[in-house]
């Protein structure tokens, strides 16, 4: 599992190279924490115990993994990929 780097000075990790931007996965990903923690400060800020902040945090992102799923296969489906 040797990682190495390309002309461009990529990183290639599992001999997947990442194509496009790094700065703007970079960017993407540090607004998607800062909804998460945004979400995670809402949720704390209503419940009384650790232990309910705990399982409604679960529940939200359940809904969220099968809505993404839902959402993804809906369009594979519609284009006729396979």
């Amino acid at each position: 599992m040797g990682d190495a780097l390309t002309a461009k000075g990529q990183l290639v990790v599992y001999d997947i190279l990442p194509l496009g931007s790094l700065w703007l996965i970079y960017l993407f990903a540090a607004v998607y924490l800062l909804a998460v923690t945004g979400l995670g400060l809402l949720i704390s800020a209503y419940v009384n115990t650790q232990q309910q902040a705990m399982l409604i945090a679960f529940f939200l992102m359940m809904i969220f993994i099968l809505v993404g799923a839902y959402t993804l296969l809906s369009k594979v489906c519609l284009t006729g990929h396979r």
